[in-house]
């Protein structure tokens, strides 16, 4: 990869983040200080991602969110499928269950991506539910986790046809 100062400028701002964040959302707090085009931004990503130091995430409402990676630990994610809140977690046995299932279907593991969806505390308390209560093992660590802003919105909820009119709702 050709180190140009396009890409220095990307690099640096992808590093300053400390959020979930898409390329548009790059790109629009780039072209605050510098002039770069979208498609350097565009371009600049897919070769971060290459060289271990961005991963892409998951998707939010279409778009793809990313999250520079090096020199942070291996992490999964919960995210909120009401507001959208994203919780960070690490958990030692899905490693050990990644190398069970690799080894029973002869995979030579890479690594794995997970991101769990539900619904978090906050927005069981809104909607006048109790919160999930905590289902650590006794005398297990307390779960790492931290919550991490996405710089986005939530997606709007998906359409749903009305009972009886033969649509389905879409499940992406």
């Amino acid at each position: 990869m050709r180190f140009t100062p396009e890409r220095r400028i990307i690099l640096e701002a992808v590093f300053a983040r400390h959020d979930h964040f898409t390329a548009d959302d790059l790109y629009l707090a780039l072209r605050k200080k510098h002039r770069i085009s979208r498609a350097s931004v565009y371009r600049t990503i897919p070769l971060l991602i290459a060289a271990g130091l961005v991963s892409e995430v998951f998707r939010d409402g279409g778009q793809t969110c990313y999250e520079h990676t090096y020199g942070h630990d291996h992490h999964c994610h919960l995210r909120c499928v009401s507001c959208g809140k994203v919780v960070e977690f690490s958990e030692p046995s899905l490693s050990e269950l990644e190398q069970r299932i690799s080894a029973r279907h002869g995979f030579q593991p890479a690594g794995h991506q997970l991101e769990l969806k539900g619904i978090c505390p906050e927005c069981q308390k809104k909607a006048g539910q109790a919160p999930q209560p905590s289902q650590s093992a006794p005398g297990a660590p307390p779960p790492r986790h931290r919550a991490r802003p996405t710089g986005r919105r939530p997606p709007p909820p998906s359409p749903r046809a009305s009972p009886g009119s033969g649509r389905r709702e879409r499940a992406w």
